[in-house]
């Protein structure tokens, strides 16, 4: 079997071993690469809007980065770029729309980096690492763990994780305790700092037709999470070892041509057999 084309275990890959081994394979083992959905096209220029105007804190160590016509400026032009750049990925259905669908993602982009500007940025005076790529070793692991740390900012004399998320829900049950992305990102950032255990916020940017909101979710870091990571890590090494690629349950919502840019290559997919008894 081919090496592995990741340098890194990421939260992101742990999440996708975790839903579907075949993905994995696809993506890291074949090199297939399927374009981002608009959603992701969304969450980008909603953080570039963000990471601009944390780098003009830094830049000219002011509590004042950018306008909230500025970060909007930005949030749009990355959109487009990100577009253009990285293509799109819908399925037959969505294909018939998808002007209409690039125009909504569009604006929920400008809205959301509205809400930021408007409430979240002005709680950012002190930004100390910005969309920072960090890398740890751990024993037992031939790949080291790490990820790109949305925001690294200090608030009453403590550092603080931040990283945002745009959505149209307002589905937070377990997010604070649940998600593998906390306490990998806290350790990662421990080896940055110094030792030093930071905070973790989640900010929610919630855009509905009727009602936009921020919304802050502290999340909860402790021992058994950390060991969770690490052991999530050393299973994902040992079926790749072993080149052991688990397909996603049949029934799974995410095995399916509307949300898996593989479901027309993969076995398990479109290309599964059907045998019926007789």
């Amino acid at each position: 079997m081919s090496e592995p084309l990741f340098k890194y275990i990421s939260q992101s890959l742990l999440n996708m071993a975790g839903k579907c081994g075949m993905q994995v394979y696809h993506r890291h083992i074949k090199g297939i690469i399927i374009p981002p959905g608009f959603a992701a096209h969304r969450g980008t220029a909603v953080h570039k809007a963000a990471q601009a105007d944390a780098e003009a804190k830094r830049e000219k160590q002011s509590e004042f980065g950018l306008t909230v016509a500025e970060m909007i400026d930005v949030a749009a032009d990355a959109f487009e770029k990100k577009v253009s750049e990285d293509g799109v990925y819908l399925n037959a259905e969505e294909a018939q729309f998808a002007n209409t669908l690039k125009a909504d993602a569009k604006d929920t982009a400008i809205v959301a980096t509205k809400l930021y500007g408007n409430e979240v940025a002005k709680r950012i005076r002190t930004p100390k690492l910005i969309e920072e790529t960090v890398t740890m070793d751990v024993d037992g692991l031939s790949y080291p763990l790490g990820g790109t740390i949305d925001l690294v900012h200090v608030a009453d004399g403590k550092h603080r994780i931040q990283d945002i998320k745009t959505t149209e829900k307002r589905m937070f049950d377990g997010i604070a305790t649940h998600t593998l992305q906390a306490p990998l990102y806290t350790m990662l950032a421990e080896s940055v700092l110094d030792g030093e255990t930071p905070d973790f916020d989640y900010e929610y940017l919630v855009i509905q037709k009727t009602k936009q909101d921020n919304v802050t979710i502290p999340a909860i870091v402790n021992k058994q999470s950390r060991v969770n990571i690490v052991e999530r890590a050393r299973v994902l090494e040992r079926a790749l070892q072993a080149g052991i690629f688990q397909p996603a349950p049949r029934d799974a919502w995410w095995c399916s041509e509307k949300s898996c840019g593989y479901w027309g290559i993969c076995p398990f997919g479109a290309k599964q057999t059907v045998q019926v008894a007789l």
